[in-house]
């Protein structure tokens, strides 16, 4: 059982991005556990959050769902005594996820993958990291699956789960399917961002259905994480709420599955005052989460 309520007090956090392939051996091949905690120890960090997993998809424990990083190979623990070395000098851990942005995945799964309405992926068309599509039944069950072998693997305090967002308007068989089931209409509405007629209410009702879809889906992994955790505390990056378009559907239904607001922003100083405004309103616990990499 995790430490609830740990976040009450405890505002000195950190995060080290760790969005690393493995197609080079060298990568991650001397990350050393130890040194990482006495880091955190000279910042006086209280609760760090710790890749689990990384928009590329590679996995940092001995996953049966997915793909374990190789640099982790003969050494499948590495991430685990990282966590229970930040236990024992008393800090809590947060476990980091992120959601829907996996490359490894839509690479090994095309059928996963969220595709314009002609057909693409945002990666195909240049894009950074591959996207699966939320409302693909087998990339649901995915994640559930992923979110059990964390809990099972790691003793966690939180689980901050990234990328609740769309990043572009699927037109995938599955949202098809989907939007036929709900409106009766097998076109899906709207042009090609960022070309959308905003005073088309098809277009509109179409939004509202994704706004709900992208809620459902952080519903499923907030209930997974506190099905297989009590007490375990849950945070979707919501910074594309202030920070991204509206079609990425990052909306109240998603901080409705935090149990504290918070995500990462790297705005001017007017943004940064609206956002701690914002936050301070919409959180369900105080306090919010600020993440920024310029203190």
């Amino acid at each position: 059982m995790a430490h609830e309520n740990w976040y009450r007090n405890t505002y000195r956090r950190n995060l080290v991005d760790m969005h690393i392939e493995d197609w080079d051996e060298r990568f991650l091949s001397e990350f050393d556990p130890g040194c990482y905690v006495e880091n955190l120890k000279r910042a006086h960090i209280q609760a760090p959050m710790v890749y689990l997993q990384s928009h590329v998809g590679h996995c940092y424990w001995p996953t049966k769902t997915g793909h374990m990083h190789g640099a982790l190979v003969g050494r499948e623990d590495l991430m685990r005594q990282l966590v229970d070395r930040c236990h024992a000098e008393g800090m809590y851990v947060v476990g980091y996820y992120s959601l829907i942005y996996n490359t490894i995945e839509e690479d090994r799964h095309p059928e996963w993958r969220i595709v314009s309405r002609d057909g693409t992926s945002q990666r195909q068309r240049g894009g950074r990291y591959g996207h699966c599509c939320p409302n693909n039944p087998e990339y649901r069950a995915f994640v559930t699956s992923q979110i059990t072998e964390m809990a099972e693997y790691f003793d966690v305090d939180g689980f901050f789960f990234d990328m609740t967002f769309w990043p572009e308007v699927c037109h995938c068989a599955h949202c098809r399917a989907r939007y036929l089931a709900e409106t009766g209409r097998d076109e899906l509405p709207g042009g090609n961002l960022p070309s959308m007629d905003w005073n088309d209410p098809d277009w509109l009702e179409f939004q509202q259905l994704r706004i709900r879809w992208m809620g459902e889906f952080a519903a499923l992994a907030t209930e997974t994480a506190k099905r297989c955790v009590p007490g375990v505390s849950v945070e979707h990056n919501y910074a594309n709420a202030v920070a991204g378009p509206s079609h990425f559907c990052n909306t109240e239904l998603v901080n409705d599955q935090c149990d504290y607001a918070g995500g990462d922003l790297y705005g001017d100083l007017y943004n940064h005052s609206f956002t701690a405004k914002y936050y301070y309103n919409v959180t369900k616990h105080q306090p919010f989460e600020y993440m920024t990499c310029r203190c």
